[in-house]
C-alpha cells in the first residue's frame, strides 16, 4: 500500500499558494443579487478559460487561477452582458470584481421554449 509522504501531502497547497482567485457580487438594476449568472475568466495570452455560476446571494469565486492578465465576463438571460479586460492577477492575489447587470434593451431577443 502507497502512502503520499509529506510532499505529496503538501504539493496541492504550494499549488494554490501560487495562484490567484477572482471573487465578487453580480447585482441588477436595483441593486439585488443575481443568482445563477454565468461569470467566466480568460487568460489573454492561452485562452484558458475558467468559469463559475453565481450562488443564491450572487456571489462567486473562481479559484486557482494563473497569474496574468485576464478577460471576464458575466451573463445570464435577460440582461445585457458585462466585461471587464486587460484584468492584471499577481501572485496570491484575491480579486474582487463586482458586475452590475442592465437589463437586457428592448431590442434584444430573448428566445424562450417552452414544453407542451
Amino acid at each position: 500500500m502507497h502512502r503520499p509522504g509529506i510532499i505529496g501531502i503538501l504539493f496541492p497547497l504550494t499549488v494554490l499558494a501560487q495562484t490567484a482567485t477572482i471573487e465578487g457580487l453580480v447585482t441588477d438594476p436595483s441593486g439585488a443579487a443575481v443568482p445563477d449568472a454565468s461569470v467566466v475568466a480568460t487568460l489573454e495570452s492561452t485562452g484558458t478559460v475558467r468559469g463559475v455560476n453565481t450562488d443564491e446571494q450572487g456571489r462567486y469565486r473562481i479559484l486557482a487561477l494563473t497569474v496574468g492578465t485576464y478577460t471576464i465576463r458575466c451573463q445570464k438571460p435577460g440582461f445585457q452582458n458585462a466585461e471587464v479586460r486587460r484584468v492584471a492577477l499577481s501572485l496570491n492575489q484575491t480579486l474582487e470584481q463586482p458586475f452590475h447587470l442592465n437589463l437586457a434593451e428592448a431590442g434584444t431577443s430573448i428566445d424562450v421554449h417552452e414544453q407542451p
